[in-house]
């Protein structure tokens, strides 16, 4: 809604079927333990106020800068559980649909800055944060990227 005040066009930065494609990636023992993982958490009883609070607790803590937090979040707390034989598989799963995504996007978003563009785009979460994010990616290029104030996302959040 914002970027729409302001006057920015909303793009997507790849398409549904690059996605689509990034999704397939899993080595097929990797995918059936992912997924039977998921159905076990759905089944033994992940109440929808669990997810969401999780949710929640994801959204204060991105709103809080802490970038630290977040990639302890994703990506280190849920890996102590994955079984060692599925290591190698899930590296290379996270390189395609995470690292290499993100330098296209990236690659995209400089694209429009050095063309004057004023674009408005988003990606998950997982895309902004660490030394692989898009954020850290940008400042590589040499880009100054300067964190919104969230003060006021966080007190709707509370």
């Amino acid at each position: 809604m914002r970027a729409k005040q302001d006057g920015k066009p909303v793009i997507n930065v790849e398409t549904a079927e690059a996605t689509v494609q990034y999704l397939q990636l899993y080595n097929d023992s990797l995918g059936d333990y992912l997924l039977a993982e998921t159905l076990k958490a759905i089944n033994d009883g992940d109440e929808p106020e669990q997810t969401v609070s999780q949710l929640a607790e994801t959204f204060l803590i991105w709103a809080s800068g802490d970038t630290d937090r977040i990639m302890d979040v994703m990506y280190g707390e849920g890996m102590s559980e994955l079984p060692e034989e599925y290591m190698d598989d899930y590296d290379e799963y996270m390189d395609r649909l995470i690292y290499q995504r993100n330098t296209a996007m990236a690659e995209r978003a400089a694209e429009f800055i050095t063309n004057g563009d004023n674009y408005f785009f988003t990606v998950g979460l997982a895309h902004c944060v660490g030394k692989e994010g898009i954020i850290s990616r940008l400042e590589d290029m040499g880009f100054a990227v300067e964190r919104v104030d969230t003060q006021e996302q966080l007190r709707q959040a509370a």
